[in-house]
């Protein structure tokens, strides 16, 4: 079978949901909604690559690569890099290098300045054998439990188990029901104002969070620039309202585009939440994301100094009973301590793991800069998005 390979750059990607050979392909490399996305990246140029496909004689899609470009920091100098989004090939064509040639053509169109995050063991094997990418250490994190899964757990784990699906879907809103009640009664909820109410936390001697509606004002983004002059990637009030704006989820049931899609583009449930708050100077003294997706949430970007720390294990246990959460993923370092300080509002602790990769050039820079992995945020790379 002879392959033919195109790169698609962010420039040609305005387009491209509209050409014909998108439309009638049974299977597309990006969704309408993540091509938007990438259109509005305030760290992607014109001329960067996005996607890069593999097509058979018959121009039918083969396979793809994504990449999400990005701005690095590192021994005061500006890396232009990517993160590696997304790779698939057809099942009937593996084993015949494509993925291969599809990363190599990634690595040198990127001059060397790739990362990996959240790959499969099985991507991490493809990874390994290319010979381009280093590891980095592993961020150990934590998967709280609210709440059983028993319709996500158990099927995952005795797949033939599925066809029990409406008992563990029953159990599952026992336990929610039994729980949501006991919170009740305990009074553990508390309304977490808007933003038109933020005035309200200014000076306040009891600081507290406030949700925010984006773009977020000039304070807050100050705040959110100052709290990460010194990081290597930097998300600034411009790009936190890019992933508002412009997310590659949107909820809802599957449909045409979503079939012929390999990766995420909608869910039955998906909501992006944004936090700030005044310490007792009435000074901004916190900025977070959340993000929930099918009970799922993550913590995308958090950045606290001052007393709402200590409020950060209520807050989340509150949100996670609002939007019927069961687990939370968190990694970042602070965010971990302080709930294993405060387990008792939470069902269950288990440890977590995140691993990166970095091509071999950008590795080197990593390395002699001193960075380390605990700088980077759980959102950064396209876990803000998925």
């Amino acid at each position: 079978m002879l392959i033919h390979y195109r790169i698609l750059t962010h420039a040609e990607l305005a387009g491209y949901p509209q050409d014909p050979g998108f439309l009638n392909s049974p299977v597309v490399p990006i969704s309408p909604a993540r091509a938007l996305s990438y259109l509005h990246n305030p760290d992607s140029e014109p001329q960067d690559p996005a996607i890069f496909l593999a097509y058979d004689e018959q121009q039918q899609l083969r396979g793809y690569l994504g990449t999400l470009p990005d701005n690095w920091f590192l021994s005061g100098e500006k890396v232009r890099c990517a993160w590696l989004s997304c790779l698939w090939i057809d099942p009937a064509c593996r084993g015949k290098g494509i993925a291969g040639k599809l990363l190599e053509q990634a690595h040198e169109a990127w001059h060397g300045k790739l990362a990996l995050t959240e790959f499969t063991p099985a991507a991490r094997a493809l990874y390994d054998r290319s010979g381009l990418f280093t590891p980095l250490e592993p961020l150990v994190g934590l998967r709280v439990y609210r709440r059983p899964d028993f319709s996500g757990m158990i099927p995952r784990r005795w797949p033939k188990s599925e066809v029990l699906m409406p008992v563990w879907r029953s159990l599952d809103r026992f336990t929610e029901s039994a729980i949501s009640m006991g919170e009740s009664f305990l009074h553990t909820r508390t309304t977490i104002p808007d933003g038109s109410e933020s005035e309200k936390n200014k000076g306040s001697s009891a600081p507290a969070f406030r949700l925010l509606k984006l773009p977020v004002d000039s304070e807050v983004a100050e705040f959110i620039n100052q709290f990460q002059k010194n990081a290597v990637v930097r998300r600034g009030g411009g790009g936190i309202s890019w992933i508002s704006t412009y997310p590659w989820l949107r909820e809802g049931a599957p449909d045409f585009w979503s079939r012929r899609y390999h990766f995420s583009s909608v869910a039955r449930q998906f909501r992006q939440l944004y936090f700030s708050g005044f310490g007792s100077d009435g000074e901004v003294d916190c900025f977070l994301s959340l993000s929930i997706r099918d009970g799922f949430m993550k913590i995308p970007y958090v950045m606290i100094q001052g007393d709402l720390k200590k409020n950060l294990p209520l807050l989340l246990r509150q949100q996670m009973a609002v939007y019927h959460a069961h687990t939370l993923l968190v990694y970042h370092a602070p965010v971990v301590k302080l709930i294993q300080e405060n387990s008792n509002q939470f069902m269950h602790l288990r440890p977590a793991k995140r691993e990166y990769m970095l091509s071999k050039p950008l590795a080197l820079q990593w390395r002699e800069a001193g960075a380390l992995v605990s700088s980077l945020q759980d959102g950064d790379g396209d876990a803000a998005f998925t």
